[in-house]
């Protein structure tokens, strides 16, 4: 009975292991995915490149999130569709934190805590180099349009 009892055991922490391993590999296959098609609207900026954006006064959007992020996975395709209407002359700016961070986490974490940068994923717009308004992403598109439209018809104003 103890044998049965222990292969029983045996059995079960093999399975979940194996569920395990096989959720890490989907994780991975989702973030190489998304940060493949991102490639396509977005122009992906380090630290030291969004610094200089600030400092060179730049007026735009910014995305900031990450392709191991399942919230950045869910508003990426709303995000890209919103941009396809605005027909942008060139991709939108993006800060990958997962690359910021393997780059230098200290660097990073102080960009965002400068902005107010709390999670992600977050849109933050940039007027003449500094943060005017940010937008903690939903799942609901109306809302991302409705944050681009007042804060693009504040700077044209």
């Amino acid at each position: 009975m103890k044998k049965m009892m222990f292969f029983i055991a045996i059995i079960t922490i093999l399975l979940t292991l194996s569920a395990c391993a096989d959720n890490k590999k989907a994780a991975e296959d989702k973030a190489n995915q998304t940060e493949k098609e991102s490639a396509a609207f977005l122009q992906t900026v380090s630290t030291s490149e969004f610094k200089q954006k600030m400092a060179d006064k730049y007026t735009g959007f910014v995305y900031v999130g990450r392709p191991t992020c399942e919230d950045c996975q869910a508003f990426q395709p709303i995000l890209k569709k919103e941009l396809e209407t605005r027909e942008l002359k060139e991709p939108l700016a993006y800060y990958n934190t997962d690359k910021a961070s393997k780059k230098s986490r200290d660097d990073m974490t102080t960009l965002l805590k400068k902005m107010n940068i709390e999670s992600v994923p977050t849109m933050v717009y940039l007027k003449a180099g500094k943060v005017a308004s940010t937008y903690e992403a939903t799942d609901e598109p109306e809302k991302l349009t409705n944050w681009m439209n007042k804060v693009s018809k504040e700077v044209s104003e």
